[in-house]
Parts: structure tokens; C-alpha cells; sequence
């Protein structure tokens, strides 16, 4: 059955607020992002216009390994340099964690553009909504993160309940170990995924991936509005801020980097839906376990606040060394293959 303009409205918009929660309420930036006008008319369309552009960047290039997917994730978060400038000045208070060479801040530039938005706003956001789509569907997705990350093994259960844990150590230190913040941010959020997760299980043709592909005029238009915002952010902010001419220098290594490491990026080589195994749509993750295990885990750190508070700024801290660690490992693994 095909699927009508309203049910991939739906589809988007379902995405789009998996990305808050994996993006903005995780990482303590938007926790209410719904129950703030800037946050739900600003940040949200802004998650969508980047998640949907960069998705559909993934499918035209045929590059949908994870490797491939960091790649582009880095490309997405670097969206940063120019719309909020937080790698360039720091993000609370303007006030940089580590120190500024050359004009960027490196603990916002590493943890960032290297890690949380290529892991959790990209990565963790799309293959979510993957899940999603196997879960009604129960047939395999075309998404390659089907093998990657959603078959039930040992190593994919420690991989979401730990990036799970560490995001929930990482909101209760934004929220100040309060467990009212914490319900309400995330509690809520959940509750916004599943009502259009319901709502678009009730409507015309089953959701899948492919309801975020669009056509080559819509990427183009997204694309040119992804442009159009940065310029506008970069001159808001440049009216307050001074940018030393390095940052721009680091800005484009940035990106060139990325491209590179994109290039060489082998194209996806998995086989097809319809070769897969047919038992393997029966062995995915219980993800949306998962989805609720950091209401009662918060508790639990709420409640040993004294040992957990420490671990949660240990975890803070070890955001920088994780992009740079996962940095150099995938450009390892490309040049090393």
C-alpha cells in the first residue's frame, strides 16, 4: 500500500523527535525542548532539516556502513561551527571546559563534532527509528544498521545499555541529579516518540525507512536551507563574538578531513532485504526496554547520588577523549583496509 503525504509527515516527525532525545535531552541541552517555543519551533525543525538531509546524503552515496555513517555524522555535527559556535567559545556560559588552540574550543570541538552527534544524534537516532520499522514491518530494513547494531547479540545488548547508562549519567548531571527534571525531560519526550509511533501505525501503508527519502529537488531545497541557516546563525553570533581567522582554518580541515575519510569509506555491501535470513527479523534487540531503562536506572543513581555524581562528571570529561579515540580509530580502520 503506498504511503500517503500525511503518514510520511508522521514518519519525519517521529524521527525527528527520537533525534531530541538522543541529541538535545540527553546531552542536558533542550531537556524541556517541548515545552519551550525556541526549542519546539527552532531546535526541532532544525534536528529534522539536518537528520533527514544527512540521511538521504547517506542513501545517495550508497555509504551506509557505520564507519561511513560516523563520517557523515561528523559532517552533521559540524554544523556547530556555525549555528551555535559552541566549538568556538564553549557552551555553558560561553566558558570553554579545556583550553583554546587556534581559536576552537577542544573539549566542545572533540566531544561534539566527534562524537555525540555522529553517535547519538546520527547513529543511535537513525537506527532507533530503524527498529521502529522492523518492529511493524517484521521484515528486514534496508538500513546495513540492521546488521550493525539492532540483531540481538551479547555485543549489541552492552553496546545500548551502556551508551543508554552513560546518557542517562550525562542528563542527571545537566539536571543536577533531580529526578523531577529528569522525568519530565525524558519521561515526556518518550510519550511525544510513541504517540507517533501509534499514530502512524494507524495510518495508510506501514512505516519504513524509506519515508524519509526524498527526492533529488527536496534534498536540494534542504540542503540550501542547511546553508542559508549557517550563515544566518554565524552573522547572528558574529555580532557578539569575535572569531579569530585559525578558527576558520580548523573549520575547513574540519570538513575537508571528513570528506576524505568519506571517500574512502568503502560503499555499502550488504546484501538485500530480501536475502537476508527471514528468522533474523525475530532476533532484534528489546530496544524499547531500553528506551525505559533510564527511568528506573536514574532513580537508582538518584538514590546513590554520593558515588554516581562522581562517575557522571568522569563521564562528562571522558566525552572529548572518546571523540578523538573514535576519530582515530575509524580513520585507522579505513586506511589499515
Amino acid at each position: 500500500m503506498e504511503t500517503s503525504s500525511v503518514a510520511r509527515a508522521t514518519s519525519i516527525l517521529l524521527f525527528g523527535s527520537i533525534t531530541m532525545l538522543f541529541a538535545e535531552v540527553f546531552s542536558g541541552s533542550s531537556v524541556y525542548w517541548f515545552l519551550k517555543p525556541s526549542s519546539l519551533f527552532i531546535t526541532y525543525p532544525f534536528y529534522i532539516l539536518h537528520a533527514v538531509f544527512f540521511f538521504n546524503l547517506a542513501i545517495r552515496l550508497n555509504k551506509t556502513s557505520l564507519r561511513a555513517l560516523y563520517i557523515i555524522g561528523t559532517i552533521y555535527g559540524a554544523y556547530e561551527f556555525w549555528f551555535t559556535t559552541v566549538p568556538l567559545y564553549g557552551y555553558i556560559n560561553k566558558t570553554p571546559v579545556f583550553h583554546v588552540i587556534f581559536g576552537i574550543a577542544l573539549f566542545e570541538y572533540f566531544a561534539l563534532i566527534y562524537f555525540w552527534h555522529p553517535v547519538f544524534s546520527f547513529i543511535f537516532s537513525l537506527a532507533t527509528y530503524d527498529y521502529l520499522c522492523l518492529k511493524q514491518q517484521q521484515e528486514p530494513s534496508r538500513s546495513s544498521l540492521f546488521h550493525a547494531l539492532l540483531v540481538r547479540t551479547r555485543k549489541n545488548e552492552i553496546t545500548w545499555l551502556l551508551a543508554f547508562t552513560f546518557a542517562t549519567l550525562i542528563l542527571l548531571l545537566y539536571t543536577s541529579f533531580k529526578l523531577d527534571a529528569f522525568f519530565i525531560g525524558y519521561g515526556g519526550t518518550l510519550l511525544i516518540i510513541m504517540f507517533f509511533y501509534f499514530l502512524r501505525k494507524k495510518q495508510r501503508g506501514k512505516i519504513s525507512i524509506s519515508d524519509l527519502a526524498v527526492n533529488n529537488t527536496v534534498f536540494s531545497i534542504l540542503g540550501g536551507l542547511i546553508i542559508a541557516l549557517y550563515i544566518a546563525g554565524f552573522y547572528y553570533h558574529s555580532h557578539f563574538d569575535i572569531v579569530e581567522p585559525s578558527a576558520f582554518l580548523v573549520a575547513i580541515l574540519t570538513y575537508s578531513l571528513s570528506f576524505f575519510l568519506l571517500r574512502k569509506a568503502p560503499t555499502n555491501s550488504n546484501p538485500s532485504p530480501s536475502s537476508l535470513d527471514p528468522q533474523e527479523k525475530n532476533r532484534l534487540i528489546p530496544l524499547f526496554s531500553y528506551l525505559v531503562y533510564p527511568l528506573p536506572l536514574a532513580v537508582l543513581f538518584v538514590l546513590l547520588g554520593f558515588v554516581f555524581a562522581k562517575i557522571a562528571i568522569i563521564a562528562f570529561f571522558s566525552l572529548m577523549f572518546l571523540g578523538l579515540i573514535l576519530l582515530l580509530y575509524i580513520a585507522y580502520s579505513l586506511f589499515i583496509n
